[in-house]
């Protein structure tokens, strides 16, 4: 069964690396973990290794390209996970992207919906969702069986445990408590194993 069929969405391209430089990442992901989420000081250390690879806190541009958001991330697993293994790490830093998305304009239209929409539908269209931020980034989604879902995400560079971690706390808003493992990782794409009780 076609996975983008079950979503109600159009199939996608897989998204190879020779499009990584058209690849984008909007500004309310950087509000989200840096400003909101983790709340970084405008005058810190870690705030200025984000300027070094390309990020002001201060003054965020609309968007940024794709690579700027995953340095940007190596930079927050130093400063603010540096304790943690890499996964733990990344889970964490979606944790803490997810609590300050929903703070941001863009995540506040978002936060309202997800409760009522319960699990199932917030999976259906959780590519819709996705493309607010990353709109480069491609999702199919497959439902497996009864609370049992399988996504694959396209995009360069892939970071599957920190995806992991934002749909793992996008459905702890839609109250149910998941378990999203991550079931295949490669350099431009990962896929995701999502089931709750």
């Amino acid at each position: 069964m076609d996975p983008a069929a079950v979503a109600g969405e159009t199939a996608l391209p897989v998204t190879t690396s020779a499009s990584t430089s058209a690849s984008r990442t909007e500004a309310s992901v950087f509000e989200g973990l840096f400003v909101r989420g983790l709340k970084v000081p405008p005058t810190s250390p870690f705030a200025e290794e984000l300027k070094r690879v390309g990020v002001d806190i201060k003054r965020l541009e609309p968007s940024y390209p794709t690579q700027v958001w995953h340095a940007s991330l190596s930079v927050a697993l130093r400063h603010a996970a540096g304790t943690m293994n890499e996964n733990d790490g990344y889970r964490f830093l979606a944790q803490r992207f997810v609590a300050g998305f929903f703070d941001t304009v863009v995540g506040k239209l978002l936060a309202v919906g997800i409760p009522l929409m319960g699990p199932d539908r917030v999976l259906q269209k959780l590519g819709r969702h996705w493309s607010m931020a990353q709109p480069t980034l491609r999702v199919a989604v497959e439902k497996v069986g009864d609370k049992h879902w399988s996504a694959r995400l396209d995009e360069p560079d892939m970071l599957a445990e920190f995806c992991a971690g934002i749909i793992y706390w996008g459905l702890i808003r839609a109250k149910v408590v998941p378990t999203v493992l991550v079931k295949e990782s490669a350099p431009n794409h990962c896929v995701l194993d999502i089931r709750w009780q």
